[in-house]
């Protein structure tokens, strides 16, 4: 068999494969008017808002399609994914939104910058946090249980280990 009477022979196949089901499309939605939600007329400086808008169709019926939003300026504020305003510098912007060829009437929205953080000073005090690791020179040595003891738990002073033998060290005048 060659290579195109094989692929004549998938042809064929994939087809009578379909069956004769027939397609529906979804009915073609014509709306009359979409409106902006959102009551935000103030956004600060570098803040996201979430914008949503409502489409109707002729009847007046609420339809969920999708819709694309507009700034008039977006150098003074942008729209991200899924209706998200961000405020990129201070001023006005005009936002409007449209589906299917129907749009919404603008939104005034004012990008104001409220200044800097009031931050509260206070006394400041040196941190007691070690890192892990850090020698401490004022530490005391570390009490730990004895190592082979089945009886009750009790503690012990570790000694200091000098050196690779592990013997104690030896005191010094």
């Amino acid at each position: 068999m060659t290579l195109s009477r094989a692929a004549a022979v998938l042809l064929v196949v994939g087809i009578f494969a379909c069956g004769s089901e027939e397609i529906t499309f979804p009915k073609e939605v014509e709306l009359s008017q979409i409106a902006v939600d959102s009551t935000a007329n103030t956004i600060e400086l570098g803040n996201r808002v979430t914008f949503t808008a409502t489409a109707k169709d002729k009847k007046g019926k609420v339809v969920d399609v999708p819709v694309t939003w507009r700034t008039s300026n977006e150098k003074v504020a942008v729209f991200e994914r899924d209706g998200v305003l961000y405020a990129k510098d201070t001023g006005q912007v005009f936002v409007a939104a449209a589906s299917l060829g129907v749009g919404s009437p603008t939104v005034s929205i004012q990008i104001v910058w409220l200044g800097p953080a009031h931050v509260v000073s206070g006394a400041w005090s040196k941190p007691v946090a070690v890192n892990p690791g850090a020698i401490i020179s004022d530490s005391r040595r570390e009490a730990a249980p004895f190592p082979r003891s089945s009886r009750r738990q009790t503690t012990r002073a570790l000694p200091r280990r000098s050196g690779r033998s592990g013997r104690p060290a030896a005191r010094t005048r």
